[in-house]
């Protein structure tokens, strides 16, 4: 093998041969040497060019893409990419976890999806679901937010607004140390696919909602995969919280009257009614805007991953639904409490205690849904409403009264446990 002549001043990640030589390693600068970890030998010419995405304009692109049958790519280790996972601060970024409604889309304020709230004020109907769909499989996400107006609203009313909400709990957050000279910036990352080019924007704001710093990101191309991200200072002011109620409220806008919108971009302000800037796209003008999101990070510091490492740093879906399942949780009980003949006489009641698969961040709201039932001798299946007793954290207990002539108790019913910020 010839000496190896390695080019002056790389870059991190820049590699040595391009194009790769077959029967010799590809090295890969790590910022210190050069090195072989994580590669593999070249064994047959490249192919020829195929769309792949381009991580450095990330859009649809055309780069040299490999045969997989006769060819292996030199590969970077993934592990420090994923570890990342573990520091988003977000949860449910990739939209996989809809526990309450599926793609059952709504129009109405309300949660879409688990840790995604759509909030409104105005005389459009827009209807936001979780999709799962295709649109995004090119970039590594299947499920996205989807937005569409049923009817448009042209002019935005002065206290008018459509917008995405996401809370973050103040124990996520408060490693950041905000509200201290020490606050930690951090960074966004997104993939957007809006119909309507233009200027977007979102907020920061804390608990409180007396600070706030607005951001805006543009949508270049109509109907386009891109990716953004945005680079937030910390804040060294205002009351942040570190327990367990809202510590960082994000919203992104889809369409902003004047009352909750700001010229003041990029810097923190006491604002803390702005939800966006002034300039923000009406995207429920006609019932063409749609508005598309999704592979949502929020990351302390200041990198972002690449459009290519995007889908790599979300938590997989188990361990997101534990993550989602502190703030809401569904259940069914389908035990039987007692069976066979009639029961000592005199007892009407039955009693069962139920624990969380996940403890709440609070004591949740409880409430039945359905196949709550006993069995009775003389009328069969009697359905009635349990009572929760004893709801804490960490479970509860329900409550069966008023039964007469019964034969079984079936704490076959549905639960909801609401817990979120």
């Amino acid at each position: 093998m010839a000496a190896l002549d390695f080019p002056a001043s790389p870059a991190i990640g820049d590699k040595y041969p391009v194009p790769a030589v077959a029967g010799q390693p590809q090295y890969t600068y790590d910022g210190v040497k050069w090195t072989t970890v994580g590669a593999q030998v070249t064994t047959a010419a490249p192919a020829t060019a195929l769309p792949l995405m381009d991580a450095a304009t990330a859009v649809v692109g055309t780069a040299t893409k490999y045969a997989r049958e006769d060819h292996v790519h030199p590969r970077i280790p993934a592990a420090p990419v994923d570890a990342l996972a573990y520091s988003g601060l977000q949860f449910n970024g990739s939209m996989s976890v809809s526990q309450e409604l599926g793609d059952t889309g709504r129009s109405t304020q309300g949660y879409i999806c688990d840790g995604w709230l759509f909030v409104k004020t105005g005389t459009a109907v827009e209807t936001i679901l979780r999709l799962t769909d295709p649109l995004f499989d090119y970039c590594g996400f299947s499920n996205l937010l989807y937005g569409q107006a049923g009817t448009a609203q042209p002019t935005m009313g002065a206290g008018d607004y459509y917008a995405l909400f996401h809370y973050i709990e103040g124990y996520r957050i408060s490693r950041l140390a905000w509200g201290t000279a020490g606050a930690q910036p951090i960074t966004l990352g997104f993939w957007t696919s809006h119909s309507k080019p233009g200027l977007y924007s979102g907020s920061i704001r804390n608990g409180a909602y007396d600070r706030s710093y607005v951001f805006t990101y543009t949508q270049n191309t109509a109907y386009t995969h891109e990716y953004k991200t945005i680079t937030i200072p910390g804040c060294p002011d205002g009351v942040w919280a570190s327990n367990n109620t809202p510590g960082m409220r994000i919203s992104l806008a889809i369409a902003l009257g004047t009352t909750n919108s700001s010229s003041t971009v990029g810097s923190w302000t006491t604002n803390g009614s702005a939800l966006g800037a002034t300039a923000q796209v009406n995207c429920v003008s006609t019932t063409t805007d749609l508005f598309r999101l999704t592979g949502f990070v929020v990351l302390p510091g200041i990198a972002a991953p690449t459009a290519a490492q995007s889908p790599l740093i979300m938590r997989p879906y188990d361990q997101e639904l534990v993550t989602c399942q502190r703030y809401f949780e569904k259940g069914a009980e389908s035990q039987t409490y007692y069976s066979g003949g009639t029961p000592p006489a005199g007892i009407t009641t039955a009693y069962e205690a139920v624990r969380f698969s996940v403890a709440k961040r609070a004591g949740p709201t409880m409430t039945p849904t359905t196949g709550w039932q006993y069995y009775n001798t003389s009328d069969g299946t009697v359905v009635f409403t349990p009572t929760f007793t004893n709801v804490s954290t960490d479970g509860f207990s329900f409550v069966g009264s008023g039964m007469t002539n019964w034969k079984a108790w079936y704490p076959g019913g549905s639960w909801i446990a609401d817990a979120r910020l």
